[in-house]
């Protein structure tokens, strides 16, 4: 009976030792799992950050098309029929200036980031359009500002 007790305190040890190795395993488990399922809430948040800022981006470059192409709208419209006739009146003439200008676009260090990161020949095409677009509305500003100066030295016609 002696050996028994001795026996039975062996067989408690060993049995502590593969519960605690089970609870290891099993904590060693769920800790797994849930660093892979943060890792995958990163990754998915890095994707959502990412595809917002590429919206973001499309629809900047959405904006500066549209505005510069209606700047040069305005401008061959304004200007064909003075093309077409052959009149000699000078451009300020007929080109009327905006009455609302565009906002400025400012392409954010963040897109440009990303747009380097997916392709370096669209980055170089597309890294001074928001400047090119706000020298634009810079320009057609001061030109209304100049007509209007202009015109208002002129005299009056009256009938």
């Amino acid at each position: 009976m002696a050996n028994s007790g001795v026996r039975g305190r062996g067989n408690d040890f060993w049995a502590a030792i593969a519960g605690a190795v089970v609870g290891g395993i099993i904590a060693f488990g769920i800790q797994m799992i849930a660093l892979r399922a943060a890792a995958n809430e990163r990754k998915q948040t890095t994707a959502e950050r990412r595809s917002a800022l590429a919206h973001a981006l499309f629809f900047k470059m959405i904006q500066i098309c549209s505005h510069l192409h209606h700047f040069n709208s305005h401008l061959k419209t304004s200007l064909a029929p003075m093309k077409k006739e052959d009149v000699g009146a000078a451009a300020w003439a007929v080109v009327l200036p905006f009455a609302n200008m565009p906002d400025y676009v400012r392409l954010s260090a963040d897109e440009m980031a990303l747009l380097l990161s997916l392709d370096n020949d669209v980055f170089n095409t597309v890294v001074s359009f928001d400047e090119i677009h706000n020298s634009t509305i810079d320009a057609f500003k001061t030109y209304s500002e100049r007509r209007l100066a202009l015109t208002a030295m002129l005299p009056a016609a009256t009938n």
